[in-house]
């Protein structure tokens, strides 16, 4: 609950504000494929070397990781900084870390007969949610790769069969964006609930609070989805076409051989 409320401390003056810009607040001497922060301030990288750095946010290393087993590794969801996931899209497996980026378990898609799985997240209680594209459908897996739940086929009540390209779980559900079909929420047992419209084609997004923020056309938007109320914050115009990525406390770009860190406010 004290992670919930600092981050909604960190966000909700510049929502209300109507003076939203973007601050550079650091810069990181690193070149990678994917940069987060989770909830606590930490900053995770996965590097060119395909290396799994944790730093401070002075920028200092505090753990790393490294493999050889899985291929590269892809992105990583640090919704839980106690247990991270780790994706390797070309082995379909996850990798779970611990603070200290120690591995503590693996769940291999392939063995877990969903082998075409390419959008998941960790669930709150510590399990995965997956999109199956074959099935059409959200499910719900333990880390052992045992079903849980199941949503019913999407295509069943949609006009055309939905493209899933992220998943989060929040408090109100389990949100999904599409290609085409805006956002659709689910239920905690994997319910279809609801669909929002939105008309933009999102690729990620993160949930701070009441808000899906995520990044189009240069802007980063924030939708109050319950009230439809939409925000946007534009982008530095150097940074338009670079590598970015948005998480929970801020923004990361990469810029040259350096990452810079940016605060919101």
């Amino acid at each position: 609950m004290k992670l919930f409320s600092w981050v909604i401390a960190f966000f909700l003056p510049f929502l209300l504000s109507g003076q939203e810009q973007i601050r550079l607040s650091g810069q990181l001497p690193y070149e990678v494929s994917w940069a987060g922060t989770d909830q606590l301030g930490f900053h995770y990288l996965i590097t060119h070397k395909e290396e799994v750095l944790k730093l401070g946010s002075d920028g200092r290393v505090l753990s790393q990781y490294a493999q050889t087993r899985f291929g590269k590794p892809q992105w990583m969801d640090l919704s839980n900084p106690l247990k991270v996931l780790l994706w390797f899209d070309d082995f379909k497996t996850i990798v779970w870390l611990n603070r200290s980026l120690t591995p503590v378990g693996e769940t291999n898609l392939i063995d877990a007969g969903l082998p075409e799985v390419r959008t998941l997240a960790a669930a709150r209680d510590g399990n995965i949610w997956l999109y199956d594209e074959p099935a059409f459908k959200l499910r719900k897996i333990n880390p052992s790769g045992q079903a849980l739940l199941e949503s019913t086929a999407l295509n069943a009540f949609l006009d055309s069969t939905p493209v899933i390209t992220c998943i989060r779980e929040t408090d109100s559900g389990v949100w999904a964006a599409t290609q085409s079909h805006g956002l659709l929420r689910f239920d905690i047992f994997g319910q279809f609930q609801q669909r929002f419209p939105i008309t933009d084609s999102i690729q990620t997004f993160v949930c701070i609070g009441p808000y899906i923020a995520y990044i189009q056309e240069g802007k980063i938007k924030f939708v109050i989805i319950q009230q439809g109320i939409e925000k946007t914050i534009p982008l530095p115009e150097a940074h338009k076409s670079v590598a970015n990525w948005l998480s929970t406390v801020g923004w990361i770009v990469q810029k040259g051989k350096n990452i810079d860190l940016y605060q919101i406010e």
